[in-house]
């Protein structure tokens, strides 16, 4: 017998593509123990059933730590497999549409421009208002202000001249300038040039490229490997390593300490149908399954974890077909994941050793679930 950890995902898995059953799981991680268990015909058995009664022990994806390294080196632990991945990000987002409303109309100048048009009009008013003889107040400030503002978005009739009679040393000045530069260069040529695009076109929304951008940004993000205590990996060892090894920079500590606090944890993900489950709940708004909190799904959330498990979210959104998956430009993170699969020490380890070093020969221990 072999003991190994959650025999029910080895006795849920198929590895045979000539007797493929929809009901069981794909996930290919488990299938080099269940090719060596049927070559050598030994039995698989949960480890926490007997403890004491197994007569091998095998565990696969071990993350690397100075007890393991010891027992490694004492000859207490055979090492079968050495994986190193590093630890990235995608972000995953409603796929984008074309502006409606206000918003639309809004978008050819950025805030900047706008309110520099706002001023320049008011400033504009307040030299007519000024310049008038006659008692005004804010009504008449108003009116005015209308009235220049109808200019420069070209609504031009005859009452909007009116504001000028009899300041002839005032009209032909404004109206030079507002009606050449504002009105003409500004609005006819570089609005007018862009209204229609922003209106027919599809304007990818702009998101967080680094690290550092992703952290400062309101964009929450999930991660879903674990250790076998079930605690977050990049939250429980990557980041206390980092903090503890860099805490002389304080400017990276207090990134990852504040990449720890926006950082969702949910366990639901690490096999299919789980991950079925809860991108169904995420496809009708729903909150997914996470232990320390929740987010707004129908908005843009990202996922932190190796790459393999990034393929997978990858795989399933386009699957799904109601999202789409940005890959950041600089989607990279400073943590790696060692993991490896190991056994006990006994003369089963040479048999075990050659059936794994046949397996990764020809690339089956590298397929991703």
């Amino acid at each position: 017998m072999v003991a190994v950890h959650s025999l029910w995902s080895y006795q849920n898995s198929q590895c045979d593509a000539k007797k493929y059953e929809p009901e069981m799981s794909s996930r290919f991680d488990s299938c080099p123990i269940l090719s060596l268990s049927v070559k050598h015909n030994f039995t698989l058995v949960d480890i926490s059933q007997q403890p004491y009664g197994n007569f091998y022990e095998i565990e696969t994806k071990l993350i690397l730590n100075p007890t393991w390294i010891d027992d490694i080196a004492h000859g207490q632990l055979s090492n079968y497999e050495v994986r190193w991945s590093n630890i990235q990000f995608i972000l995953i987002t409603p796929f984008p549409t074309a502006l409606t409303g206000v918003r639309a109309f809004l978008s050819p100048f950025n805030e900047t421009v706008w309110t520099i048009l706002i001023i320049f009009c008011v400033v504009i008013t307040l030299i007519i208002v000024v310049s008038d003889t006659e008692m005004g107040g804010v009504v008449k400030f108003m009116m005015e202000f209308l009235n220049v503002a109808s200019i420069l978005l070209g609504q031009v009739n005859g009452d909007c001249f009116l504001m000028f009679h009899s300041k002839k040393w005032v009209a032909v000045p404004i109206l030079t300038v507002w009606f050449l530069g504002g009105r003409y260069l500004t609005m006819d040529n570089l609005y007018v040039g862009s209204i229609y695009s922003f209106l027919s076109a599809v304007t990818p929304p702009k998101l967080p490229d680094t690290l550092k951008t992703l952290v400062d940004s309101d964009i929450p993000v999930i991660t879903v490997s674990r250790t076998a205590k079930l605690s977050p990996i990049i939250k429980t060892l990557h980041i206390p390593e980092y903090i503890e090894l860099y805490k002389e920079n304080e400017s990276f500590t207090k990134l990852l300490e504040k990449l720890n606090n926006k950082l969702f944890f949910t366990d639901k993900m690490s096999r299919f149908d789980w991950m079925s489950t809860v991108f169904g709940n995420i496809e009708q708004s729903k909150s997914p399954l996470l232990q320390n909190g929740g987010f707004e799904s129908t908005k843009t959330w990202g996922v932190m974890d190796q790459r393999q498990t990034l393929m997978a979210f990858t795989l399933y959104v386009k699957w799904s077909g109601d999202r789409k998956v940005i890959h950041a430009k600089d989607g990279t993170t400073p943590f790696s994941t060692i993991s490896f699969t190991g056994g006990s020490k006994t003369f089963l380890s040479p048999i075990f050793q050659k059936g794994f070093e046949q397996l990764s020969s020809f690339g089956l221990t590298e397929i991703p679930h």
